[in-house]
């Protein structure tokens, strides 16, 4: 099979036996380096090892793992040890791995800063989500199946470059 640009997701229906291939042809445009994300409630960051949506803003590491049509990142948050992983209930947790999880970050229908974020582990359909509610420690992200064709605002999440000279968490929501 030749390599094309973007990114491929298998999909399976034993109802018809075939495979369905699904070209992600979104931009990638994040370069390695460090930045903000913001959920559709708030701003994310991470609570004993939690990835959650609360007041202040955390510092994310973000690198790049191959060229740039792949999409694929490790994310590692300044404040907490290890990198963003998957856990067996669906959480987005940090953890410290031998692997760091990878992740697919994809400009969302060219809109500046605007992304949506999926697994590329096992099944590369779950998207980063955002329950919704209040800003608070028990506020935490999971993955859900993110349809390409419909992507709910709780699955698009910005993406910021953060100036250099800044540390760890940075600023309260305004």
């Amino acid at each position: 099979m030749q390599k094309i640009k973007g990114r491929v997701m298998y999909g399976y229906s034993s109802s018809v036996n075939t495979l369905h291939i699904i070209f992600n042809m979104r931009n990638c445009p994040l370069q390695s380096g460090r930045y903000t994300i913001t959920a559709s409630s708030g701003p994310v960051s991470i609570s004993d090892q939690n990835f959650v949506v609360v007041e202040e803003q955390q510092i994310f590491d973000v690198d790049r793992q191959g060229p740039p049509e792949d999409c694929t990142y490790a994310i590692y948050p300044e404040s907490a040890p290890g990198s963003l992983e998957q856990n067996d209930n669906w959480r987005i947790v940090a953890e410290v791995t031998a692997n760091p999880q990878l992740w697919a970050i994809c400009q969302y229908s060219n809109q500046a800063n605007t992304y949506t974020i999926t697994n590329t582990g096992m099944d590369p359909r779950l998207g980063w989500t955002d329950p919704g509610g209040r800003p608070g420690p028990n506020h935490q992200l999971y993955l859900t199946v993110l349809d390409p064709d419909n992507v709910v605002p709780q699955q698009r999440y910005i993406i910021r470059p953060i100036r250099s000279g800044m540390r760890g968490n940075v600023q309260k929501k305004n």
